[in-house]
């Protein structure tokens, strides 16, 4: 399970929204273009959460917030 600061962290619309589109499958140009946002946003928004989270993977932030085993398949951050 994710730690407080990661919930609080998550708990903001924009990083909850990466999140959730990270656990639908989006890629990086997909998300921005979904939030209207920039690449370098998405990709700043993933590098806070992965490093509240402890990871270094989209696979593995996906498993932490929704209790799956990560996949072996690579996902582009």
């Amino acid at each position: 399970m994710a730690d407080p600061g990661t919930v609080t962290y998550l708990q903001l619309a924009e990083p909850r929204e990466v999140a959730r589109l990270v656990i639908d499958g989006l890629s990086t140009e997909d998300i921005a273009a979904a939030l209207f946002i920039s690449i370098h946003t998405v990709r700043d928004h993933l590098k806070m959460i992965f490093a509240k989270m402890g990871v270094s993977r989209r696979q593995d932030m996906v498993a932490t917030l929704t209790g799956r085993t990560p996949t072996a398949a690579h996902t582009a951050p």
